[in-house]
């Protein structure tokens, strides 16, 4: 898992130098205080403070950009970077990640 996020993270910063500052978006469906959210606003912090400023990390939470139930779809349209929607939204796309057999 870190070496993919490594190489997530590293695109970012050689694309930086052609485009500018990269941009990482997050949507949560959650609040700021909800452990959910707390617990992504410090990986953007560790990311911010590792790459030293050269990535953005953008939280939005309380389903600001998108609910839990579009948010998978924004990911290939280029919407959003990183998403963290419950499993029961995942598992429509990839049936193997369900738990609950609905």
């Amino acid at each position: 898992m870190k070496s993919f996020l490594f190489k997530i993270i590293l695109f970012f910063l050689i694309s930086s130098t052609i485009f500018g500052l990269p941009v990482f978006r997050i949507s949560v469906e959650n609040t700021a205080s909800h452990v959910q959210a707390r617990a992504i606003q410090k990986f953007a912090d560790i990311v911010a403070e590792k790459t030293k400023g050269e990535l953005i990390i953008e939280l939005y939470h309380s389903a600001e950009l998108y609910r839990d139930s579009d948010v998978i779809k924004a990911i290939p349209l280029g919407k959003v970077e990183m998403v963290v929607p419950g499993t029961w939204h995942i598992q429509n796309f990839v049936p193997e990640v369900g738990i609950f057999p609905y």
